[in-house]
């Protein structure tokens, strides 16, 4: 299930780039899930977790207009900094302002324009949308993410139109 998780979310993490950087360079999904594969099989030689690509973190390179894989070095050396050096300092920031961060970047990351236009689509799609939006909320990610597919396909069975998957 991690792996899958993982592939899904650099999918849509590089799809949401791809979108929002407006470059000639489109990401290749089988590249992107090869890089994966390699990353997480020597991350697991060291002990360490399955990689993968993050929206929240690729969003913010992207407004930040950073242009190279060095923003990335620099992200990496600012939370090393953090867990090896402000980490008390940091442990006594509230949860209620961790919480207002979090959400004041998920609102940065929504593009309101995309959210309007997925709204004014089939009643199927915006069915999908919802659901798996409440099912990730009410029981985790990986099932949210399981009924959402799932949904997707039966009513794109049931539906003269083709999937969109």
């Amino acid at each position: 299930w991690i792996a899958l998780l993982a592939a899904v979310e650099s999918l849509l993490s590089a799809r949401v780039a791809d979108g929002m950087a407006h470059e000639s360079v489109h990401f290749e999904p089988n590249r992107e899930l090869f890089g994966q594969g390699i990353a997480t099989v020597a991350a697991s030689i060291f002990g360490g977790m399955p990689a993968t690509g993050a929206i929240a973190r690729t969003s913010v390179n992207i407004r930040s207009h950073a242009k190279s894989r060095l923003a990335s070095v620099f992200h990496a050396l600012v939370l090393l900094f953090i867990a090896l050096i402000a980490a008390p300092l940091v442990s006594q920031i509230p949860t209620a302002v961790i919480a207002g961060l979090l959400l004041g970047t998920s609102y940065r990351i929504l593009n309101p324009a995309s959210i309007m236009e997925s709204l004014r689509t089939t009643k199927s799609e915006v069915s999908v949308l919802v659901v798996t939006a409440i099912s990730t909320v009410a029981i985790d990610l990986i099932w949210g993410m399981a009924i959402g597919i799932a949904l997707h396909f039966l009513l794109a069975r049931y539906s003269k139109k083709p999937s969109s998957l």
